[in-house]
């Protein structure tokens, strides 16, 4: 993963970090009441996205839209737009556009350690992973679709929502983070677009971040020394 696409998924995460933060001691019109409804449980903790868990390797998600792409009898058709191995797989399906992104530790950011194991080397192959997908789609409504997306996952826990009607309706589960977008339209609250992001590979990737930043460090100070 070269420097750009890794420093743009850090900001990715610090982007979840600095909302969720932000909503943290404060209580939204519908955050602090008690769901009754129990049959999302599973939703609520926000495992994945579209029955594909946090952590697939990119190879199994593209065999999935490769095999629904490819089927004539599919109901549900999917248009492959773009496939970055290991990085990124950009779909179309049902008008709506999906950007599914992928993770794994850069080279640089690894640990540099002469007695490192076999074991930790091998660990060092595993396949990048999946941990963010955003949604695209035509302005909706906003409060409409907060509704039903709180059907499946609850009332949020977090708002950002600023008096120029932009900002972020956020649910923060057990495994991964939702963001609904809201931004002005005919001076009225609208969507159009939603994030989803792995909570586990998120605090992976500011680990990596940070790992990252100290090798530039040093390699920067070795640079100066006979």
């Amino acid at each position: 993963m070269n420097k750009q696409v890794f420093l743009f998924l850090f900001a990715v995460s610090f982007l979840f970090a600095q909302n969720t933060k932000a909503q943290g001691n404060q209580n939204t019109a519908t955050g602090n009441q008690t769901n009754q409804n129990t049959s999302n449980q599973d939703a609520k903790t926000i495992p994945g996205f579209d029955s594909i868990a946090w952590g697939t390797p990119y190879e199994t998600v593209k065999e999935r839209f490769r095999v629904l792409a490819r089927s004539e009898d599919a109901k549900d058709p999917v248009e492959i737009l773009r496939d970055v191995p290991e990085r990124e797989i950009l779909i179309k399906r049902r008008g709506i556009y999906y950007r599914y992104l992928f993770y794994k530790t850069p080279e640089k950011a690894k640990v540099q350690d002469s007695q490192q194991t076999i074991a930790d080397n091998q660990k060092d192959q595993n396949p990048a992973r999946f941990f963010f997908v955003s949604s695209e789609f035509d302005l909706v409504p906003a409060e409409m679709l907060y509704e039903k997306l709180k059907q499946k996952y609850g009332n949020r826990t977090g708002s950002t929502l600023d008096k120029n009607q932009r900002g972020a309706y956020i649910w923060e589960g057990e495994k991964g983070f939702l963001l609904q977008w809201l931004e002005p339209y005919q001076q009225k609250p609208y969507t159009r677009k939603l994030y989803y992001i792995s909570k586990e590979i998120r605090e992976q990737i500011k680990k990596d971040y940070e790992a990252y930043m100290s090798y530039r460090e040093l390699k920067a100070i070795d640079s100066l020394l006979p």
